[in-house]
């Protein structure tokens, strides 16, 4: 056998062992995972959100993480269960307004920069008006890109790592601009007429 042959083989060895490795390692990992997101679906109401919510892998990866985040039971508060419960729920309304044009789509589909403005006008719609549910969902949206971003990496996919990007690119140069501005405009204008009606109706 050449010296090449051999080093070959035990380049090939050590990059199988890395790939092991990094498999025992993620099935741990979402062992893990999977106790936090029961603990938090036990707090949840049982109806279509939930099952999103069941399904999603990338709500169910931020969910894990913020119940880790939490660390033990005996320095958690009383509502930090329900907070995360909520989060969740919210993020699983934006991916079924989404499915009304997009069926069977994900979050992790949604975060990539061809279904950017579905996720921006499903938003909109989920809003009703409301600057703190458009707020909200960006602020749930910021963490989740991240949480994607990590998942790609413990899934050695630069595809997926290149979606996070692109879409990431386009919520920092428009996010603000399509949504939180107009909403806080909007809210600034209807406060200034209701302070008018009251004016008006003043004897």
């Amino acid at each position: 056998m050449r010296p090449n042959d051999t080093k070959g083989d035990n380049m090939t060895d050590t990059k199988n062992a890395v790939r092991k490795a990094k498999s025992l390692l993620y099935g741990c990992l979402h062992t893990e995972n999977e106790k936090a997101v029961a603990e938090m679906l036990r707090t949840m109401h049982d109806d279509d959100i939930k099952e999103v919510v069941k399904k999603d892998t990338i709500i169910k990866l931020f969910s894990s993480m913020q119940v880790c985040a939490l660390g033990g039971k005996h320095i958690q508060k009383k509502n930090d269960m329900h907070r995360i419960s909520q989060n969740a729920r919210t993020l699983a309304r934006l991916v079924i307004k989404a499915s009304e044009h997009l069926p069977m789509v994900s979050l992790n589909k949604l975060l990539c920069k061809d279904n950017f403005d579905l996720v921006v006008n499903s938003t909109l719609s989920l809003s009703h008006n409301s600057v703190t549910v458009a707020n909200k969902m960006g602020h749930l949206l910021g963490h989740c890109i991240m949480i994607k971003n990590g998942y790609s990496v413990r899934r050695n996919s630069n595809e997926m790592a290149e979606e996070t990007r692109l879409f990431k690119v386009l919520f920092d140069a428009e996010w603000k601009y399509r949504v939180n501005a107009p909403m806080t405009r909007q809210k600034t204008v209807r406060d200034m007429n209701k302070d008018k009606c009251k004016f008006t109706m003043m004897p």
